[in-house]
C-alpha cells in the first residue's frame, strides 16, 4: 500500500459502461454479474474503442486480457516486496488456475526489473570468476610461478570489495551500469603491481649481474623511487579527469562509470604502493629472475623500460 498508485484493465471500462447506462447510479460503478450485460458493455467497448486501445487489454481473439499494477518505487528491495505479494495474494486468495480460466504472472517492467537483478546476481560472480581467473593465470605464465598468480590478484579482490562496500553502505544496487565497471576495473588496475614487480626483478638481476649480494630493502627503494612514481603518475593522470564524471555528467551511467573506475584504480594504486612492497620484502622466488645477465643487457633493458 505504501508505493501502490493505481491499476487499469478491461475492468475499468465495463465498470464505466455499466456505470452510465444505469444513470451514473454509484451503486452500479461495479462489474455486472450477468453474463447478458457483460457481454453488452464488453460490445459496446470493442465497437466505440477500437482495436488499437483495445490491444492495450486484450489480444486480438478476446481470448486473454491483461492488469497493469503502478508502483512509485522500483528499488531492488521493494521490487521483491511487490513479486513476494503477488505469490501470496494467489496462494492465500484465490488459485492461479480456476475452472474459467487460469492467471500469469506476465511481467511488465517490474517483472523484467525483477528477472534482470537475478540475471545479474549470478552473472556477477561467473563474470568476476572468470576474470579473476584470466588474470591468475596470465599472472602465473608471465612469471612462470603460481604465487605470482596469487598474490597479483588477490588485491584485485579487496579492491573490488572495497567498491562494492561503498555500494552497500550508500544503498547503491547492483545493476547493468556497475555490473561491467567492476571487471573493466580488475583488467586495467592488475598492471600497476606487474610494473613494480618486473621493476624489482630487473634491480635484483643488475644486482645478481655484478656479483653483489641483493640487498632486498634497496631494492624495494630503489622500484619505488622509479616504478612507484610512474604508477602515481599514471594512476592520477587516468583518475582524476574520469572521476569528474561522477561531478558533471548528468548521465547516470557515465556518472557511475567514473566513479566506480576510479575507486576501483585508486584502491589498486595504494595497494600497489603499500602491500605490494611488502610482498616484494618476503623475498617471492618468482622475483629472482630467471636467469643471470650481462651488465650490457641489464643495461640496455633499465635503459628501454
Amino acid at each position: 500500500p505504501d508505493i501502490y498508485k493505481s491499476s487499469n484493465s478491461l475492468t475499468d471500462m465495463i465498470k464505466s459502461i455499466n456505470l452510465t447506462w444505469h444513470d451514473g447510479d454509484e451503486s452500479w460503478n461495479q462489474l455486472p454479474r450477468q453474463e447478458g450485460i457483460l457481454s453488452f458493455c464488453l460490445g459496446t467497448i470493442q465497437k466505440s474503442a477500437g482495436f488499437a486501445f483495445l490491444g492495450r487489454y486484450t489480444d486480438t481473439k478476446r481470448e486473454k486480457a491483461q492488469t497493469n499494477l503502478f508502483f512509485a518505487d522500483h528499488t531492488s528491495d521493494n521490487l521483491l516486496r511487490i513479486r513476494n505479494a503477488a505469490y501470496d495474494f494467489f496462494e492465500t486468495k484465490s488459485p492461479m488456475k480456476i475452472e474459467q480460466g487460469e492467471f500469469k504472472l506476465a511481467g511488465g517492467r517490474i517483472g523484467l526489473e525483477i528477472a534482470l537483478n537475478e540475471e545479474m546476481k549470478r552473472a556477477h560472480i561467473l563474470i568476476d570468476l572468470t576474470v579473476y581467473a584470466a588474470i591468475f593465470l596470465v599472472c602465473a605464465l608471465f612469471f612462470r610461478s603460481f604465487i605470482a598468480g596469487v598474490v597479483l590478484t588477490a588485491p584485485l579482490i579487496l579492491a573490488n570489495s572495497v567498491a562494492f562496500a561503498f555500494m552497500s553502505m550508500n544503498n547503491i544496487g547492483l545493476s547493468i551500469n556497475t555490473l561491467p565497471v567492476a571487471a573493466i576495473g580488475a583488467g586495467v588496475g592488475v598492471d600497476f603491481a606487474i610494473y613494480l614487480y618486473y621493476r624489482t626483478r630487473e634491480e635484483f638481476d643488475f644486482l645478481d649481474s655484478n656479483g653483489q649480494d641483493p640487498d632486498w630493502y634497496e631494492i624495494i627503494v630503489r622500484s619505488m623511487c622509479t616504478c612507484g612514481k610512474a604508477v602515481v603518475f599514471t594512476g592520477f593522470t587516468i583518475i582524476v579527469p574520469i572521476i569528474t564524471w561522477y561531478f558533471f555528467s548528468e548521465m547516470k551511467f557515465q556518472a557511475e562509470v567514473g566513479f566506480f573506475l576510479s575507486m576501483i584504480m585508486g584502491t589498486n594504486m595504494l595497494l600497489t604502493l603499500i602491500f605490494h612492497p611488502m610482498v616484494i620484502y618476503i623475498k617471492p622466488k618468482f622475483l629472482r629472475g630467471s636467469k643471470k645477465r650481462s651488465n650490457s643487457e641489464v643495461i640496455a633493458a633499465c635503459t628501454l623500460n
